[in-house]
């Protein structure tokens, strides 16, 4: 697992919703973060509990069908990412660990 720290140059969107996991046959709740960089949008599994908390991104406050979306500015922002490594079939998961906001 690699760690890198990101400093995005652009907003970033967090996006927060229900999904139903085939894996687990149940809806969780996915919080998304996207960073643009070259024209292409990176997306990242949000795991900081205290952004999450900060910002009420969790199943209790978000119902079914229900879309959180919203901007960051890139100002003072950033962002600890993990790569995991790649797995069987040549992708990796891009997680959000830690997002550090003034």
């Amino acid at each position: 697992m690699t760690l890198r720290l990101i400093k995005p140059k652009h907003p970033v969107v967090v996006d927060a919703f229900h999904e139903y996991d085939t894996f687990k046959k149940n809806n969780q709740l996915k919080k998304i973060l996207t960073i643009r960089h070259k024209d292409v949008d990176h997306l990242f599994s949000i795991t900081d509990p205290l952004f999450t908390e900060r910002h009420g991104l969790f199943s209790g406050k978000i119902a079914e069908g229900e879309h959180r979306k919203f901007e960051i500015s890139p100002e003072n922002l950033v962002i600890v990412a993990s790569l995991t490594p790649p797995l069987g079939n040549g992708y990796q998961y891009k997680i959000a660990a830690a997002i550090l906001e003034p």
